[in-house]
């Protein structure tokens, strides 16, 4: 019988570790154990204690279309706006797409989240860039480095979706500044408007308290 001899790297326990294989195509075994997973998960879903950049925007992403996903479904202005959006015609001037990639009725604009830095803003309305599921070639992006949380992302969203509705309902030329100041102008009556009843009830009930 022939005996074997081991080499000095091989009986070193401090010698290079083996890789280990998995298969005939050599895919390296995945060692992550099932409290690496949870622990993640756990990062992934707090945001406390996210180990990397790529992994504080991925949670950020995420939280973003959580937020704008519940919003669709749950609140009414944002509700109220994609109902009369999706009553208007597509503008003339965009190209159209074909059924199949339209977004669904009670989405009718692309809405995406994304990370926007060094952008001050926290999302915008942009008519002209183009996306395969748009009818307009537009889209609202929410900037989810910029979102301090879902009331926050509830405002803009309404902010952008104003915007929407206005660029198919009075095809706006968002080159002419003009156009633009309108828009702006328009979107901040229609905000004081909503706001008026609060604010002048809150108000009259402070002086009925302070009377008493």
């Amino acid at each position: 019988m022939t005996e074997s001899k081991l080499t000095p790297t091989e009986l070193s326990p401090t010698g290079p570790p083996t890789t280990v294989t998995a298969g005939a195509g050599n895919t390296p075994i995945n060692h992550e154990t099932s409290f690496d997973r949870w622990n993640r998960k756990l990062r992934m879903t707090t945001g406390l204690g996210l180990k990397s950049s790529e992994e504080k925007q991925e949670w950020l992403l995420s939280r973003c279309r959580g937020w704008k996903d519940d919003l669709v479904e749950t609140s009414p202005v944002i509700r109220y706006l994609l109902q009369h959006i999706s009553t208007l015609p597509v503008p003339d001037s965009q190209p159209s797409s074909s059924e199949a990639s339209r977004p669904t009725r009670s989405i009718p604009i692309p809405i995406n989240c994304g990370i926007c830095s060094p952008m001050r803003s926290a999302g915008l309305f942009s008519p002209n860039e183009p996306d395969p599921s748009s009818p307009t070639g537009g889209q609202v992006k929410l900037c989810a480095d910029s979102l301090a949380s879902k009331a926050h992302l509830e405002d803009v969203l309404s902010h952008e979706l104003i915007h929407a509705y206005d660029h198919r309902r009075f095809d706006i030329d968002w080159t002419n500044l003009r156009h633009i100041a309108c828009t702006e102008v328009r979107l901040v009556s229609l905000v004081f408007s909503s706001l008026a009843p609060m604010i002048c009830g809150s108000i009259v009930r402070l002086k009925n308290k302070n009377i008493s």
